[in-house]
């Protein structure tokens, strides 16, 4: 009894390895091989045949098990060895890649420069002019961030935005997402493969709600505080700065469970512990970032 119940919990997880194999390979053979076109449902339909069809008539079963597992490793090789890019045909709102710049050897006197802020202007859903600018910010003014979290359709999904506050100089937003191509939209299963780059966007505050209040549909988005002292905000700063300019020198792939919005900022973290996610937050309830006022940060859309 106890050989029978343990052969049949090990073909259990051998056909859910197997499953799972199968299932991911042909999503790479759709997404990464045929380029999501219709062709690909030909490989998809093919791969699949041919690995029931091989179980089913193939005797001895470790026969065809060993063929496929060598094929895989193959395929999985010839996969890791694509790389990401900046050379792609862009989508206008991610075409520009930020970089950040110091000037200064102390925090009382260091000007911090950061080159194509997007700020563009919004019209209506789907019309935008992307607008890209270049601004300096004293990182003495530094004193504050807040975070903006934007939901959409579920609870167990949403979209961190960091603004940091430079007083005088503005507010600056930075958030990890998608680097879409031009004529992409969001799609969970091809970020699972090697189809998206990761962009770390920065923005002005306006450009930044108005893109998923006004440019999106169906998006909420609710301002947090962020409990952090000014020295841990300027830390914090520093490091997105470090990161925006990794992937401005080195492009990385985005990854739908690995490398995402949140897992690239979870990540982050300053040398003082204080940890760079959405548990950081002030524990006040939220409210629509759109009725925000004060002196200059009226962002509701008009």
């Amino acid at each position: 009894m106890v050989d029978l119940l343990a052969r049949l919990i090990l073909a259990t997880a051998a056909g859910l390895i197997v499953l799972g194999v199968v299932a991911w390979t042909a999503g790479a053979l759709y997404y990464d091989v045929a380029r999501g076109s219709r062709f690909g449902w030909l490989l998809v339909t093919g791969w699949i045949v041919a690995v029931v069809t091989g179980f089913a008539l193939w005797r001895p079963v470790w026969q065809p098990a060993l063929l496929f597992a060598f094929l895989f490793v193959v395929f999985l090789c010839w996969w890791f060895s694509l790389r990401p890019s900046h050379a792609r045909h862009w989508h206008p709102l991610t075409a520009q890649l930020a970089r950040v710049t110091f000037a200064g050897d102390t925090a009382t006197d260091a000007t911090v420069t950061v080159d194509n802020v997007r700020n563009a202007h919004y019209e209506a859903v789907g019309l935008v002019e992307p607008r890209y600018e270049r601004r300096s910010y004293r990182l003495a003014n530094l004193q504050a961030a807040d975070v903006l979290i934007c939901f959409w359709g579920s609870s167990w999904m949403c979209h961190p935005i960091f603004v940091f506050d430079f007083g005088d100089d503005g507010r600056l937003c930075i958030s990890a997402e998608v680097r879409y191509r031009h004529g992409q939209r969001y799609n969970f299963a091809r970020s699972l493969y090697r189809q998206q780059e990761l962009i770390f966007l920065v923005s002005d505050e306006r450009d930044a709600i108005l893109r998923r209040t006004r440019y999106a549909e169906g998006q909420d988005v609710y301002l947090y505080r962020l409990l952090f002292s000014p020295e841990d905000v300027r830390e914090a700063f520093a490091e997105f700065a470090e990161s925006i300019n990794d992937v401005y020198a080195t492009p990385r792939w985005y990854h739908g469970l690995t490398s995402n919005c949140t897992t690239s900022i979870d990540a982050l973290r300053t040398q003082r512990g204080a940890r760079l996610g959405p548990a950081a937050a002030g524990q006040r309830q939220p409210r629509p970032a759109f009725l925000r006022t004060g002196p200059a940060r009226s962002v509701a859309p008009v």
